[in-house]
């Protein structure tokens, strides 16, 4: 088939994804909870049971009106001084959990909370700070706050210092002291910290290269279920580095991150199924699980799902699903799937016959390098009108422009 990619044998490894998002909740109520002794504490004025109360009606949600309430009796518990109720009272208002969303209510109470000692508020604003969310972008004000998180024991906001520490943001590139914070972060069980000093043995930054100390403490983080991690542990035994290659447990590890939705881990583990190797080969199985990272977005996924459909490998032929497919693939920018939706609209498919939009389509691919685009666009040039030509270009320079101004 025309433009079919080329499938490398390796697995993919992915970006580390070292600093954190804002953490809600602080804590996770038990199964057995006593709702109804909570609110006749909390209406007695007991701060810690009006935050337990607020908790649980945030976790549960069993009527509409749960976040309400479960903001009233925040605010109760937070006027009383309860630090980690100010603290989730602060996202409520970043959130709109309940109440309106109030950016200046959100950063007041975050920065109660943190000046009263809670670890949590502490790195949400320096979450906030790093990336400049509802506050001006400072990474110095953003290492004040994992300083104090990390002081605090918390094991996130002392891998954040490391990956700030190792990117150069605020401070110079450090390599020695991002290792530091990461061996912390590790030490308190921390799973991004162990990854990260993988990472650091992986290429041999802070520390001397290498790979089996970079499997080892890959392998930690894996364990404890950090799906990125486990990612990178399938990519080590599919290359057979820092371990003996093994295609099982490539296998294995590959669909235990993909199980937790990891794109990348999701098409890895459907190249081992095409390959059979590590697992029984099964193209319907790898079809599954490029459907579920096509869906997710990815644009890789979205071509090979448009090409098993043209194909009829692993799903019922379908030339319909598969153009729906390659537009998916050819939005993101993806070369090969414009060209296959230009053919498409070139034959017809579905009965939307549209030389315009085919050359459009075929035009941006032929300018993104695809070869096979560039016989297309020549064909479709000798059956086209000058004036349909103008309107194909036009459009293709407007799909271009909305797209770099996107990026």
């Amino acid at each position: 088939m025309d433009g079919k990619p080329v499938r490398t044998r390796a697995l993919c490894g992915v970006l580390l994804a070292a600093l954190c998002g804002l953490l809600g909740c602080a804590e996770t109520q038990s199964a057995e909870i006593d709702a109804d002794r909570w609110e006749v504490q909390a209406q007695a004025g007991d701060a810690q049971a009006q935050y337990r109360l607020a908790i649980h009606l945030i976790e549960t949600q069993e009527n509409a009106d749960d976040p309400r309430r479960a903001f009233e009796w925040l605010r109760k518990a937070a006027d009383q001084g309860h630090p980690q109720a100010q603290t989730q009272l602060a996202f409520c208002y970043l959130k709109g959990i309940g109440v309106g969303a109030d950016d200046e209510a959100a950063l007041r109470w975050y920065s109660v909370a943190a000046s009263n000692g809670d670890p949590r508020a502490q790195f949400n604003l320096g979450v906030l700070y790093r990336d400049g969310q509802i506050v001006p972008q400072d990474y110095a004000m953003a290492m004040r706050w994992f300083l104090q998180a990390s002081e605090a024991g918390d094991g996130l906001a002392a891998v954040n210092l490391g990956a700030l520490h190792r990117r150069g943001h605020g401070v110079p590139v450090d390599y020695e002291k991002a290792y530091e914070w990461f061996k912390l972060a590790a030490d308190r069980d921390e799973p991004l910290g162990q990854l990260n000093i993988g990472n650091l043995y992986m290429n041999g930054q802070g520390v001397a290269q290498n790979d089996q100390q970079a499997a080892q403490w890959i392998r930690k983080a894996a364990e404890q279920g950090l799906a990125e991690a486990q990612s990178w542990l399938a990519v080590f035994y599919d290359h057979g580095r820092g371990v003996e290659e093994d295609q099982t447990k490539a296998a294995y590890w590959a669909k235990a991150a993909a199980e937790q939705g990891h794109v990348v881990s999701q098409k890895n583990l459907a190249k081992l199924y095409i390959r059979g190797e590590g697992v029984e080969k099964n193209n319907v199985e790898a079809m599954k699980w490029y459907r579920l990272a096509g869906l997710a977005g990815d644009a890789e996924a979205q071509l090979l799902m448009g090409l098993a459909y043209q194909e009829g490998s692993g799903v019922q032929k379908d030339a319909l699903a598969a153009a729906n497919w390659f537009f998916e693939a050819a939005k993101q920018g993806l070369a090969e799937a414009q060209y296959q939706v230009g053919l498409a609209y070139a034959r017809g498919v579905g009965g939307h016959l549209d030389l315009v939009e085919a050359y459009k389509w075929t035009h941006l691919a032929a300018n993104g390098g695809f070869p096979d685009a560039r016989d297309l666009r020549r064909q479709l040039t000798e059956e086209m009108t000058p004036e349909a030509m103008r309107e194909a270009r036009r459009r293709a320079r407007e799909w271009h422009e909305a797209a770099e101004t996107a990026q």
